[in-house]
């Protein structure tokens, strides 16, 4: 009898252990998908659809809440078929932007404590569909500093995407790779979406700041 109520409380005891494992892993699996996201859709436009080129996007981490607040131009709300909205909760956050030049860098945000995705499609607003194919080049961080103000953007994430074409060869994105911090003191033009922001040199700007190399 003594012999079957030991054996009661030690089953017991691996039962309540089990159940504080389980729910430890619970809590932790819990923790990981209660992880904000903020996910960004390039729109790939003329003549980088066609022609093919650089872009290089940069992930950069804010504050929650200014994250929530990020208001402005948003395309992927435009786009009702957008592939990544059924894969995000009501809590996560789904931006576009449009990415049309032979180089592109893009400044995305997401939320600190967060995750981030990014994919590239063409353009829904294309009437005529075509094929699109990338091949992510390099990743790692990175950054750069304007010159005249020596102001220093760290980017503790970068990937640099090679968009494939008829005119681009993905040395030159290497090239690019090497000559972003060059090129952006050319004075390239910026546009500002919700949750991200384009700079895109003109065929000038990307010749001098890549002495000539990516036309």
């Amino acid at each position: 009898m003594t012999k079957s109520t030991g054996t009661g409380r030690i089953l017991r005891r691996l039962v309540v252990a089990a159940a504080v494992i389980l729910c430890g892993a619970m809590g932790s699996f819990a923790e990981k998908e209660a992880k904000l996201i903020s996910h960004l859709t390039l729109y790939v436009g003329e003549p980088l659809l066609s022609d093919g080129g650089t872009v290089i996007v940069a992930s950069i981490p804010i504050p929650v809440d200014e994250w929530r607040a990020l208001q402005g131009l948003n395309l992927a709300a435009e786009d009702p078929e957008n592939r990544k909205r059924p894969s995000l909760t009501d809590k996560d956050r789904l931006f576009g932007v449009a990415i049309n030049a032979r180089a592109n860098v893009v400044e995305m945000y997401y939320p600190e404590g967060g995750t981030f995705g990014f994919d590239l499609v063409p353009n829904f607003r294309n009437h005529t569909p075509k094929d699109l194919q990338t091949e992510r080049i390099l990743v790692g961080s990175g950054g750069w500093t304007e010159w005249s103000t020596s102001t220093t953007s760290k980017w503790p994430s970068m990937s640099v995407i090679h968009v494939k074409g008829r005119k681009a060869r993905e040395a030159d994105s290497h090239i690019v790779s090497d000559s972003f911090s060059r090129i952006l003191n050319l004075g390239v033009s910026r546009i500002d979406y919700a949750g991200a922001s384009v700079m895109s040199p003109t065929a000038a700007q990307l010749s001098e700041g890549t002495f000539g190399e990516v036309k």
